[in-house]
């Protein structure tokens, strides 16, 4: 198991890494991305859950291998694809047992300092597998964490399930009662959303596709260093919050280099609200 850096550190850039599926991986991309991360060093290092493809042993032991090679603050969420698959009785009774045996054993992972707020959350559901659920009780626990957090820093929430629709996709929404889980975190001064779980990198805002108070930004991962692709290069997000502005850059791999794909930038208007800036 890795360890987690302290969590009062001056952070202001993230890497957001999603669907690493240990068990497809190009382990020339694996190397590609470490150096990837160490060459920006960045404050920290989110991992959106899919560590693994099947959730076997030998999977979460490279996954774990793989953390131990990042030298900065992490907080790491599972996916559905790490929930057990192959023995139904720890897939019904204890279907984490190897994440948080490899991985990390808190399924509530925290970060903060003097600018940001960090929270990851475990949105797989054993019963559904593919799809994500979050409970009443988990609502109610993130809603919690969430609204004791001073609005002045820069609320985020990771999952691994994604809550808007990609442009162009069939999928939509793929957590079940994500209507009573947007109406909760609307009223507790969260500004940004990071997800995976489609293989799709984007960026929008849930008032795009909910009827909330605020515009709160969502921000989608493709796969990292899986061969699993859905006709988009492999790809990380490098964020760069500077007070009330965030930048993301989209980094894709062409010719076994992590080069721009994309480059986003927003502000935060007031104490909750994202918007799209022109800075």
């Amino acid at each position: 198991m890795y360890k987690i850096s302290p969590f009062f550190l001056m952070a202001k850039t993230i890497i957001h890494i999603s669907d690493l599926h240990f068990g497809t991986e190009n382990l020339t991309f694996v190397q590609t991305l470490l150096k990837e991360i160490n060459q920006y060093k960045p404050d920290l290092v989110i991992v959106s859950g899919d560590f693994t493809q099947r959730a076997r042993k030998k999977q979460f032991k490279a996954a774990s291998e793989f953390l131990n090679k990042i030298p900065y603050a992490k907080i790491v969420i599972p996916g559905n694809h790490d929930v057990a698959f192959f023995n139904l009785f720890y897939r019904i009774f204890n279907p984490l047992r190897r994440f948080k045996k490899h991985i990390h054993p808190d399924l509530y992972p925290c970060f903060k300092n003097s600018e940001i707020a960090v929270l990851g959350v475990d949105s797989t559901a054993s019963h559904k597998w593919k799809s994500g659920h979050l409970s009443k009780t988990q609502i109610e626990i993130i809603k919690n964490k969430l609204s004791s957090i001073d609005n002045k820093l820069f609320k985020i929430l990771a999952m691994h399930h994604n809550i808007l629709p990609s442009p162009g996709s069939k999928i939509k929404k793929s957590i079940e009662n994500y209507s009573h889980f947007i109406r909760a975190v609307d009223q507790c001064g969260l500004d940004l959303i990071l997800s995976g779980h489609l293989h799709k990198s984007y960026c929008g805002n849930t008032q795009e596709h909910y009827q909330t108070h605020d515009a709160i930004l969502v921000i989608q991962a493709g796969t990292a260093v899986s061969r699993r692709r859905r006709g988009e290069a492999n790809s990380y997000n490098l964020i760069t919050i500077n007070g009330n502005k965030i930048g993301i850059q989209v980094r894709g791999i062409e010719k076994n280099r992590f080069l721009l794909l994309n480059d986003y930038s927003f502000q935060k208007t007031n104490s909750r609200r994202v918007l799209n800036s022109d800075f």
